[in-house]
């Protein structure tokens, strides 16, 4: 039986077939510190051992309520059934293939209420690869303001959306249309109510396999997402790109520098997004033009062996372009955003995993 009240929290999660993986990612929502929430499951319709091992979770704890699809309805919609039948304040996604860590809702939870303007919260993560855990590999790359958010989701890359808290109301569901990018679009349309934010914490350890979603369908994902990034652009600068001038933005932002046809045309499409900013977001300079220097010295590092000596010119000279404190500042992202944690990874710094044990408490 539901409880009368509602929780604060609904823990939305979707799985089809992830007999493999979801009793973990169970473990890590029942062993949070936080316990007024109510996990949600979409099974959409499993035809493995899913069902049994979510029947099983249920029946220990009543705040696991199963929502089972009879025909497979995919991840979107199935995400959109659990939407419309959450009741807490706060939905926090969770995917059946990740670990959070038994703090993730009550540091969400208190950053949501602390900071009223803030429409959403994500926070850094550790990845999982072959049941080993890489704790100097973070894919997330946005650990700046608040207020830059617009300007990395632009550069293609932002918050992880699967370990997110976001507030109840503000989008009402995913877009059906954007298969494979819904995550990107319901970020850019939450970006309209308020202030994207990541923790600094590791929140979560996040799994990569080779049926995930953007290894599987790399091409269709790429697709979608480039419609979400031409809309944030225009949204922001009042520009519409084109096709070939999205694809080079992305793939810069993505550092896919190769894929990048027109160095100059990208040069204006960096123009007049900074510019967009700089009017937006007050003192924002600075930061865009370290983030620019970083990108650019990092197309020079991998272009040393095959640029032509023209090209390699060209590319110091924009990494230079903003000044000597940009050029530094863009040295040192590099090396602890780039260079060290693949020096961790190739050194064969992991280890095995587990959810450490927590102490339950409930919410002020």
């Amino acid at each position: 039986m539901l409880k009368t009240r509602p929780p604060a929290v609904s823990v939305l999660m979707s799985v089809y077939n992830g007999e493999t993986f979801v009793a973990e990612a169970l473990a890590g929502i029942h062993d949070q510190t936080f316990d007024d929430f109510e996990l949600i499951v979409v099974d959409d319709a499993s035809t493995d051992g899913t069902p049994a091992l979510l029947a099983e979770a249920a029946a220990r704890d009543s705040r696991i309520r199963i929502l089972t699809n009879e025909h497979n309805l995919m991840l979107v919609r199935s995400l959109n059934r659990g939407l419309a039948e959450a009741r807490g304040r706060y939905i926090a996604r969770q995917d059946a293939d990740d670990i959070s860590l038994p703090r993730r809702l009550e540091q969400q939870v208190r950053f949501l209420e602390m900071n009223p303007d803030v429409a959403a919260v994500s926070g850094r993560f550790h990845c999982i690869e072959a049941d080993r855990l890489h704790p100097g590999e973070n894919i997330l790359v946005h650990l700046g303001p608040s207020a830059m958010m617009p300007w990395h989701m632009i550069l293609g890359y932002c918050a992880q959306h699967s370990i997110s808290m976001f507030r109840t109301g503000l989008v009402s569901a995913y877009d059906e249309s954007r298969l494979h990018a819904e995550d990107y679009d319901f970020w850019a349309r939450l970006l309209r109510h308020g202030a994207i934010s990541v923790l600094p914490e590791v929140i979560a350890h996040v799994r990569l396999h080779d049926r995930n979603i953007t290894r599987v369908r790399k091409a269709e994902v790429a697709a979608a997402s480039l419609l979400v990034q031409k809309d944030l652009y225009q949204w922001l600068t009042g520009y519409r790109l084109t096709d070939s001038e999205a694809a080079g933005l992305r793939a810069f932002g993505n550092r896919h520098f190769a894929d990048i046809k027109n160095p100059k045309a990208l040069e204006e499409t960096l123009s007049r997004l900074q510019l967009a900013c700089a009017r937006a977001l007050p003192g924002s300079l600075p930061y865009t033009r370290r983030q620019l220097s970083r990108h650019y010295l990092h197309w020079l590092v991998t272009s040393l062996a095959d640029a032509s000596p023209r090209q390699l010119a060209f590319l110091m000279r924009r990494a230079s372009s903003w000044g000597a404190l940009a050029l530094a500042s863009g040295l040192l992202d590099l090396m602890a955003l780039q260079v060290l944690p693949r020096a961790l990874r190739s050194s064969g710094a992991s280890m095995g995993y587990r959810v450490p044990g927590s102490r339950r408490v409930h919410p002020s």
